[in-house]
């Protein structure tokens, strides 16, 4: 993913960038966003996401609203402070399916994903309304219903 010469980008590939600190959850949105086309880069922390988005520019930032960047300003409030440098549409997940949380996401013109059970559902859906992937990556209708886990 990052090497010596930066950030290795696929030519004519869409490319997604998953920020939790949540390893097991990085791996599984993984390979699913891998199945409907998408590049994929991974971070756990802030500093690697922020060098990743400098260096590949992805097409789609999917990330924990809750994730500490610098100080005590979560990960989404510092790239909000970037928007001019950094316009990447953002999927935020969240522990928690409080108001409070939804309105903060709101307010900060993002995509709410409960993390939940069924969160790759939302996730897939939200992202081929954010960056434009052949209908054909999708899959059979009910597809996302094969695969089960337990790591949420």
């Amino acid at each position: 993913m990052i090497n010596s010469n930066g950030i290795d980008r696929e030519p004519g590939q869409k490319h997604v960038l998953i920020l939790d600190d949540n390893q097991q959850l990085v791996e599984f949105l993984a390979v699913r966003c891998r199945s409907i086309g998408l590049a994929v880069w991974t971070a756990t922390n802030a500093d690697d996401a922020a060098e990743i988005i400098d260096q590949g520019s992805p097409d789609l930032l999917i990330l924990d609203v809750d994730l500490q960047a610098y100080g005590d300003d979560s990960f989404l409030q510092f790239l909000d402070t970037q928007e001019a440098e950094w316009n990447v549409p953002v999927i935020a997940m969240c522990k928690s399916a409080d108001l409070d949380s939804a309105y903060r996401v709101k307010n900060l013109c993002t995509y709410y994903v409960h993390k939940s059970p069924k969160v790759w559902n939302k996730i897939k859906l939200f992202s081929s309304e954010l960056v434009d992937l052949t209908p054909s990556l999708f899959g059979q209708a009910g597809d996302e219903n094969n695969f089960q886990t337990d790591i949420l």
